[in-house]
């Protein structure tokens, strides 16, 4: 008996993406693994990325354009208009790193795993502490940082239907669920690669106090009250030092 293959999801938000958009879709359309669809979730773009889109007339693209209440509210609403096995989400400035990733990627799924994820490299960095690499990692650091990097993970279908991200957090709502995942014993697997080039000059990376102070959100909801209290101080030095650090 020939099994199918798992089908494959990548969603990309994006506003205001005329600049890049097309190298990212490039990136993912162009991937070996041919049970895949690419979803745009536009946020209501009038910079000419709608013009942009309109140009793609594959049977495995398609593209929304809608209001909504932020960046996981659109990947939220991309998740219900597209089904898939496995779901993937690319920032509209990112690319997949090397046309066979997502195959090799779906050649490691194997139960329990729920989420295989990888590595992902950094460009535009404007902070010397900033890594080149973002190494993820899905253990109990996440307790501690954002080690599981969102545009390095391949999450299972089960896992994001049918809630998705909370969208109560503007900025973090992808360290939220993954604290909650390894929480909740959810398996995952390193897949040993470099799996995107993503920018480091989004939101998470400004490292304003917003961020800082929704970080302490939500381990106060998702952490033991002596993890929460431990964490305290760590979020307002790390932000300290994250200020302090000179600019490239």
């Amino acid at each position: 008996m020939i099994m199918s293959k798992s089908k494959v999801a990548i969603i990309i938000p994006c506003l205001q993406a005329a600049t890049t958009i097309e190298a990212c879709i490039a990136s993912a359309l162009g991937q070996s693994y041919d049970a895949l669809h690419v979803h745009i979730q536009d946020g209501g773009s009038t910079d000419g990325t709608l013009q942009i889109l309109k140009k793609y007339t594959a049977s495995n693209f398609s593209f929304s354009t809608e209001s909504d209440l932020g960046v996981y509210d659109a990947i939220n609403k991309a998740i219900q208009k597209i089904d898939a096995d496995w779901y993937y989400i690319l920032g509209s400035d990112d690319k997949i790193t090397g046309l066979d990733a997502v195959a090799s990627v779906m050649a490691l799924q194997k139960n329990p795993y729920k989420i295989l994820y990888g590595d992902v490299r950094y460009g535009h960095r404007s902070n010397k502490l900033i890594p080149a690499v973002h190494q993820s990692q899905y253990n109990s650091s996440l307790f501690w940082k954002n080690s599981l990097h969102q545009q390095g993970a391949f999450y299972h279908a089960s896992l994001l239907h049918p809630n998705g991200f909370d969208i109560s957090y503007r900025i973090l709502a992808d360290y939220a669920f993954h604290i909650y995942l390894y929480r909740s014993g959810v398996q995952a697997k390193h897949t040993g690669m470099t799996l995107c080039s993503c920018s480091a000059d989004g939101l998470s990376k400004q490292f304003t106090l917003r961020l800082y102070m929704e970080e302490l959100r939500i381990k106060r909801k998702l952490l033991p009250t002596s993890l929460y209290l431990m964490n305290i101080p760590w979020v307002f030095a790390k932000w300290l030092i994250k200020k302090l650090a000179a600019p490239f």
